[in-house]
């Protein structure tokens, strides 16, 4: 490859990379969320790569929600109902795993036995969500909580609390309230 061919190669990778395109693909996706009846809000914007694997039940997604590139969102279990909530303002930095459902395995023989579980998964209002954290099925994470990078958040993470490690472990918090 040429200079010019690289040149122009960094342009149009870079160009895709810019916040007005993640805008574009988020107002694009929120049409599409909305038209298969998902209560979706203002402001969506989604990185290139991510993964909204929507099945019926809906997400509820927040106004202003930012979802990263390569961002996994899993589907969830029509007994469940809504599985996955986003409440506003939500940051979800890349390569960020959200699945409410997830499948059963045996513990004696650890393998898959068929099945899945699903339990709902809530992040509040401001909440961020670091690189590559993941966040297993019936957890809720309270508003304005940090979920720090590589995080596997397992419980329930408290309003403002700062959490990290594998399994999450709670560090401090945001503010005193």
């Amino acid at each position: 490859m040429n200079e010019r061919e690289r040149n122009r190669m960094e342009e149009l990778l870079l160009s895709i990379q810019q916040p007005e395109w993640d805008t574009l693909r988020g107002e694009w996706i929120k049409e599409c969320l909305t038209e298969a009846g998902c209560d979706c809000g203002e402001e969506l914007s989604v990185g290139y790569g991510a993964m909204l694997e929507y099945h019926k039940p809906f997400y509820r997604i927040g106004r202003g929600v930012r979802i990263g590139c390569y961002a996994y969102l899993g589907p969830s279990s029509p007994a469940l109902g809504v599985g996955l909530i986003l409440d506003d303002h939500v940051t979800l930095h890349p390569y960020v795993s959200l699945s409410p459902n997830q499948h059963l395995y045996s513990e004696a023989l650890r393998n898959y036995k068929g099945g899945n579980q699903a339990n709902r998964i809530h992040i509040g209002a401001h909440a961020v969500i670091g690189t590559r954290a993941c966040v297993v099925p019936g957890v809720k994470i309270g508003r304005q909580a940090i979920v720090h990078a590589g995080a596997v958040v397992t419980k329930d993470v408290p309003d403002y609390a700062i959490v990290q490690g594998a399994p999450a472990k709670l560090v401090g918090y945001r503010i005193e309230y």
